[in-house]
C-alpha cells in the first residue's frame, strides 16, 4: 500500500519501506518531485552550491525554483523553509550541498539518508563532518526541528551539522 503522507519521521531502519527501495528501476519516476521554493525566490535567490562558488545558485532552474527530493518530504521541507522565511532567516542559509545522492553512509555500510532524497546539507563550508566548533545558526536548526527533521549537529559522536533528514536514528 502506498503511502501518501506522512505525520512524522520514520525510523532509520524503516525508510526502505517508507520511501521504498531507491536502487530499483523507476524508483525516482515515481518518488522524486520538485520541492517548489518558487514563493520564497525572492529571499533565497543568492544561495549556491557549496562546492561551486556564489555565481552558481543552487535553487534556479531553467524554469522553476527549488530542488528534488523525495515526494513524501517536500512538504516538510517547504514548511522548513517557509519557517526560514517567515523568521527572517533567510541571510542564514549560504549554500546547499544537495539532497538525493545514492550512497552509503561515510562511517558505515548502511545507506544515507541523502539515497531516498529525505536530507539536504546546507552551510557545508562551515560545518563540516565530525566538526565539533561548527557554525550553524540555532535559530536555522529550530525551523527544520519544528516541522520534524532530524539536525546531525546534535549526534554526539559523529556531530554533522550540516544535515538535517527526515527519518530518526535506528
Amino acid at each position: 500500500r502506498a503511502i501518501n503522507s506522512l505525520d512524522t519521521p520514520p525510523s532509520q531502519s524503516r525508510c526502505f519501506d517508507v520511501y521504498g527501495n531507491h536502487q530499483i528501476a523507476g524508483w525516482d519516476e515515481q518518488n522524486m518531485v520538485r520541492c517548489d521554493l518558487s514563493e520564497f525566490k525572492d529571499k533565497l535567490v543568492n544561495v549556491y552550491w557549496d562546492w561551486l562558488t556564489p555565481k552558481d545558485l543552487a535553487f534556479g532552474h531553467n524554469n522553476w525554483f527549488g530542488f528534488a527530493c523525495h515526494r513524501l518530504v517536500a512538504p516538510k521541507f517547504q514548511l522548513a523553509f517557509k519557517n526560514i522565511i517567515d523568521r527572517g532567516l533567510s541571510d542564514k542559509v549560504k549554500t546547499f550541498g544537495g539532497c538525493l545522492n545514492k550512497r552509503q553512509m561515510r562511517s558505515g555500510t548502511a545507506w544515507s539518508m541523502h539515497s531516498w532524497g529525505i536530507a539536504i546539507d546546507l552551510n557545508v563550508q562551515w560545518n563540516k563532518f565530525r566538526q565539533k566548533n561548527f557554525e550553524m545558526d540555532m535559530d536555522l536548526v529550530k525551523c527544520f526541528e519544528d516541522v520534524g527533521f532530524v539536525w546531525g549537529g546534535r549526534w554526539a559522536d559523529s556531530p554533522d551539522a550540516m544535515h538535517f533528514q527526515y527519518a530518526t536514528i535506528r
